[in-house]
């Protein structure tokens, strides 16, 4: 691509202060006067192939454990209820270090912030699965208070009934006793762990409700383009270009208003934007394959994209192959990418620019 393209760098530290900006570079500047843009609120539908994939399996790690001290790792294993040779297997998964892919590749919701934490142990589900009902309560008690990491995601009831009704209706009898086991009394409350070990363990409309749960939006408000004149495909292909040479979408917008007769029509702002927002929009969870940061990498490629896992620390090594950093006052334009950052410069998440309502992430619109 023989253009440079534009990055965003927002920097959220105590201020919540954006810092940085761009234009896009050697193909004009942006349109004086924007577009016609409305939005409307569409549900958002997962694909029934994704859907059976993510019902075999929703989880890319085993689930980890995070171990306040290295000397808290041996009175783990002696209490675990493991046989010695369990115990060993299960001392060969710990890490004292975690890198930063493989922090990521963790679901939100089982994450620590790190600071209090020596070690993490993965836990493969044939050694969960002979731990003692009341280790793993335990466990869960040291998680939270200890390093500050959140709980597996869950379900609660007031009594085993209201967890019950989530079991699968095809649980073997190991299964049940499995399921059973997993039932636990955190600090007073019934809680069902919903863990790699537990999935399968689920009926069918749960697993659907906390696929749909953990998509980017429920509901999407998807941008629409008001076409009524040649004026108006003018500014829209100037915008939704981006860096790109906008010709091919004005040679678009009117053959479609050639074939609409020459009356007004709005057309889906997905259509004309990037190959890879084309190609990726609705195709997304928030805790499989590829992730914000491959996504915002991708909108810059073409055609010539990759769907895998990706760290911030690459995204940033990337950007100035095709991007660069702009000015502060400098107006946005879809294919902008902002990066953010906490307050210790550490990459949190990062987005392409489409409009001044929502920008693209992951596999859908975000408000």
């Amino acid at each position: 691509m023989a253009n440079l393209v534009r990055v965003i760098l927002m920097i959220f530290s105590i201020y919540s202060t954006p810092l940085l900006a761009a234009p896009p570079a050697g193909s004009g500047q942006p349109p004086s006067t924007l577009p016609e843009i409305t939005y409307e609120e569409e549900e958002i539908l997962i694909p029934d192939g994704l859907k059976q994939h993510w019902n075999e399996m929703f989880f890319d790690t085993p689930e980890p454990w995070f171990l306040r001290d290295h000397e808290h790792l041996t009175p783990f294993l002696n209490k675990s209820g493991l046989d010695p040779k369990q115990k060993e297997e299960l001392r060969s998964y710990y890490k004292t270090s975690i890198s930063s892919d493989e922090y990521s590749k963790i679901p939100q919701w089982l994450r620590s912030d790190m600071s209090p934490v020596k070690g993490v142990l993965y836990v493969p589900n044939s050694i969960r699965r002979n731990m003692s009902q009341d280790f793993l309560q335990r466990m869960y008690y040291y998680q939270k208070h200890s390093v500050k990491a959140g709980l597996p995601y869950y379900f609660f009831g007031t009594d085993k009934s209201d967890i019950w009704k989530h079991a699968s209706p095809t649980l073997t009898a190991d299964q049940k006793i499995d399921f059973e086991k997993n039932i636990l009394t955190v600090e007073g409350k019934l809680f069902f762990p919903v863990v790699p070990a537990s999935w399968s363990l689920l009926d069918q409309d749960t697993k659907d409700d906390l696929l749909f749960h953990f998509l980017v939006n429920q509901f999407s408000m998807v941008p629409f383009v008001a076409i009524r004149n040649d004026g108006d495909i003018l500014k829209a292909a100037n915008y939704f270009a981006g860096e790109r040479d906008p010709a091919p979408l004005i040679r678009y917008l009117r053959f479609l208003h050639s074939k609409n007769n020459g009356k007004p029509f709005e057309i889906s702002a997905a259509k004309l934007l990037h190959p890879f927002i084309r190609k990726s929009i609705h195709q997304f969870s928030t805790c499989n394959g590829p992730n914000c940061f491959n996504a915002s990498r991708n909108v810059g490629l073409g055609n010539h994209f990759s769907f895998e896992f990706s760290t911030g620390d690459a995204l940033l090594e990337d950007i100035p192959k095709g991007y660069r950093i702009a000015t502060k006052d400098e107006p946005r334009r879809p294919g902008d990418i902002l990066v953010y950052q906490n307050s210790q410069t550490k990459i949190q998440h990062s987005a392409v620019w489409i409009t001044d309502k929502v920008t693209f992430t992951k596999m859908d619109y975000l408000n």
